[in-house]
């Protein structure tokens, strides 16, 4: 009985075939990402002087925005920065002090401190602080707990001046939630400051 060669080399036809195969599945799941996850709703545009980390140019002074967060995150998660939140940063640049600090989740936090140095409970090196696995789980509780008495509490404890609150699935560090936005109208504890359709900041009230 004949011996099988089991290490033979493909043959070139072989290759190609491969080769077609390895590509139509990979346009395949291509396809399916775009169509699944609507990459046209992952990212905004904004005018080329804003100066973000990553920019990709499509036309003459217009360039795609990517917030902190790669592209496949976007996709696993939904949309990451809003367009109304990219407007609310020029409310916070000129009423704000440099040293308010901003309950945020950590695109959010990544798109604020950005544009405006204002420095956020989570996100750039706050992993690096002390408590940093702590600060997550109060950032997230910040958010989705109903009680705003709670929320008010841990914001101050973060030694946070504002809340940012967006109209989007909030990724606050620990667990990611579309949170309790009506705890934030409780007067007795905030106060709104700033509102678009995208997003509304509080201010922690002392």
């Amino acid at each position: 009985m004949k011996d099988l060669n089991l290490d033979r080399t493909m043959s070139k036809g072989e290759h190609i075939v491969k080769s077609v195969l390895v590509l139509i599945l990979f346009a395949a799941m291509a396809y399916a990402s775009y169509s699944w996850h609507g990459f046209d709703k992952d990212y905004i545009l904004i005018p080329q002087d804003a100066l973000p980390r990553y920019i990709i140019p499509v036309e003459p002074n217009t360039y795609i925005f990517f917030p902190e967060v790669p592209w496949f995150s976007q996709c696993w998660m939904g949309v990451q920065v809003l367009k109304g939140e990219l407007e609310a940063t020029e409310w916070i640049k000129e009423n704000t002090a440099e040293t308010d600090k901003f309950v945020n989740d950590i695109p959010g936090a990544e798109l604020v401190m950005g544009m405006t140095t204002r420095v956020s409970t989570v996100g750039g090196d706050w992993a690096n602080a002390p408590n940093a696995v702590q600060d997550m789980y109060d950032n997230s509780e910040i958010y989705s707990t109903a009680d705003a008495k709670r929320a008010h509490d841990l914001a101050v404890g973060m030694n946070a001046t504002y809340v940012v609150s967006p109209n989007r699935n909030v990724w606050a560090g620990a667990y990611d939630n579309y949170g309790n936005r009506e705890k934030f109208e409780d007067t007795r504890y905030f106060e709104p400051v700033y509102r678009n359709n995208d997003v509304t900041i509080y201010k922690v009230l002392p």
